[in-house]
């Protein structure tokens, strides 16, 4: 028996009554999380299935009945999906392509999702979660264990308001990335093949992902992520990003101090061969060491604000990792 949830306001009366009698029990649901779900359907006997629809996506209540028909076509896990949005996630067939779109696009193309009850059991019981993290958190889980799935085209009306997906919701979705799968997973394409270099190179993408919850706002994400990195393996980015996130937080004598520090490293790496700092060329070197003065000068005159950005600049032109757009646009931003 499958029971069909529809998250939204109330649903037309003789539409409610048309799905029920068609398909099965309907419950409209206000909004709901993941433990308020288990518990409706704790309630229900014997369910063997259930489908969950955002009725924010559709402009009639009849278009519901058409996607539901589409869905109970369909055993296991189903999604439904519309292909007008400009996304890929629904073309993404490994767990490295989600965090790839999740880190270049905010459409989000799911309108509906049927699943056994057991899928449940898995998911995190966050109050924060709705019915498009639900969707996207089981699309998930079925690349990482390779589930059999489907993925069903529907003509939902065109309301591209709510296929973007808010910066909490990306970020939300790359930690359920992290906690079920491996990082080696999520960056699939780095090689992974020198057992000497896994650790650096493993450190480094925990370094990227901070700056992807950084831009999400999600400082908490971020530092989690600079932890995880410097306990694979130490670099000066490590103590930048840290400046970056406390600068985000406000916290702008932390920042500069960091700052401070990553710069020193920087300069005791800067000889050496084959780390990843750029050798300085004379007159760049002239440059950054005017920075760096021009950022201590503003320190003594209280003013962290600007001397976060001296000392950020002097940072840029010794990793090329700071100069990457999305990157650097937290260097800059911290006004």
């Amino acid at each position: 028996m499958r029971n069909i949830f529809v998250c939204g306001e109330s649903l037309d009366v003789l539409v409610h009554r048309s799905i029920s009698s068609t398909f099965g029990p309907c419950h409209v649901l206000d909004s709901f999380n993941t433990a308020q779900l288990k518990n409706y359907v704790s309630a229900i006997p014997s369910p063997e299935d259930v489908i969950l629809i955002d009725k924010d996506c559709f402009v009639e209540d009849v278009d519901i009945i058409a996607a539901i028909s589409l869905l109970t076509a369909k055993p296991n896990l189903s999604f439904l999906y519309s292909p007008t949005p400009a996304s890929n996630l629904t073309h993404a067939s490994t767990i490295e392509k989600i965090a790839i779109t999740l880190n270049t696009s905010c459409a989000f193309p799911f309108g509906g999702v049927s699943f056994p009850l057991a899928a449940l059991d898995d998911l995190p019981n966050d109050a924060n979660q709705n019915i498009r993290l639900i969707s996207l958190f089981l699309f998930c889980r079925t690349l990482n264990q390779r589930i059999s799935h489907s993925l069903i085209p529907h003509t939902i009306p065109n309301k591209e308001s709510e296929y973007i997906l808010s910066d909490f919701e990306r970020a939300a979705t790359m930690k359920e990335l992290l906690r079920i799968s491996n990082i080696e997973e999520i960056f699939q394409s780095v090689g992974w093949g020198i057992i000497s270099e896994i650790s650096d190179k493993a450190a480094d993408c925990y370094r990227q992902l901070a700056t992807f919850f950084l831009r999400t706002g999600d400082c908490e994400g971020a530092l989690e992520c600079v932890d995880l990195s410097e306990s694979l393996s130490e670099s000066p980015r490590s103590s930048a990003l840290r400046g970056i996130i406390a600068a985000t937080k406000g916290d702008s004598l932390t920042a500069v101090a960091n700052l401070v520090s990553s710069l020193q490293q920087y300069e005791e790496l800067a000889s050496i061969q084959n780390e990843p700092t750029r050798r300085l060329s004379e007159e760049v070197e002239v440059a950054v060491t005017n920075k760096m003065k021009r950022g201590l000068k503003a320190l003594n005159q209280k003013d962290n604000l600007k001397a976060f950005d001296f000392f950020a600049a002097a940072i840029s032109k010794y990793d090329d990792f700071f100069t990457q757009p999305d990157v650097l646009s937290l260097l800059v931003a911290r006004k």
